[in-house]
């Protein structure tokens, strides 16, 4: 089609500034006769390429299915897919980097996000797409690395650190004012401690850590007084064990 129009310019069939665009008249790609190439402004080309495909997929079923024929066959081939990919992800790259652009697509987003259908189309593909995500390995071990890169970087503020405290220590607080809940964690605590190895494990634990001095520093040299007399105040405990004393004499 390049020698026809070459033809066509040097026969003064049209000028060049007709178009840039050479256009086959009768939409067949295979007919380069001179006459059946013509050049029009890209505006007019795709105004007449999206005519006749619109008409096409109305009226040609054997044009549809050529047509989705030949699209699964090119994204079937994993090196078309990534070469498109790359072309579309550099596009898109490119076009956000500019401020009306930006704009534009920020406004179609918020009028698009008043459409119910639109938010409920959009909210079960993510969620779809982050199931698919998490059950990939690799996914999991980057996300992974990415929070604890992420927490290392903000336990490093005095101010998060304050923060997290605060949240933990009023949750905790909100959480042990239940009765219900304190009674629940005293009875598995109670069976806990019926279990003879968890005793043992527990009494282990706590002579390696009165071996270590840096845990002894942290409680005062009256201590344990402190705690014989908070237990001695109780009457419950004070019965206990006049009873042991009892049977012992």
């Amino acid at each position: 089609h390049r020698l026809a129009d070459e033809w066509n310019l040097n026969n003064k069939v049209y000028a060049k500034k007709a178009g840039r665009i050479r256009h086959h008249i009768d939409f067949n790609k295979s007919n380069n006769n001179p006459d059946n190439i013509q050049r029009i402004q890209w505006g007019e080309h795709w105004k007449h390429h999206k005519e006749i495909t619109s008409w096409k997929h109305e009226n040609d079923p054997e044009y549809v299915k050529k047509l989705a024929e030949g699209r699964n066959r090119f994204w079937a081939d994993p090196k078309k897919r990534q070469k498109a990919s790359s072309r579309r992800t550099a596009i898109n790259r490119k076009n956000w980097r500019e401020t009306a652009y930006r704009e534009k697509m920020r406004e179609v987003i918020r009028q698009a996000w008043k459409k119910p259908e639109y938010r409920k189309r959009i909210t079960e593909a993510s969620r779809e797409n982050l199931k698919n995500l998490w059950k990939k390995k690799e996914f999991q071990e980057l996300l992974s690395e990415l929070k604890s890169k992420e927490l290392k970087k903000r336990w490093q503020d005095k101010k998060y650190r304050d923060f997290i405290a605060r949240v933990t220590r009023n949750m905790s607080l909100r959480i042990w004012s239940n009765p219900r809940h304190r009674e629940h964690i005293s009875k598995l605590s109670k069976k806990q401690w019926e279990n003879p190895e968890y005793r043992q494990r527990m009494i282990d634990q706590s002579k390696e850590l009165w071996k270590d001095p840096k845990f002894r520093s942290k409680y005062p040299i009256n201590h344990f007084r402190k705690m014989a007399w908070k237990l001695w105040e109780n009457p419950k405990t004070r019965k206990l064990h006049r009873e042991k004393a009892k049977k012992q004499w």
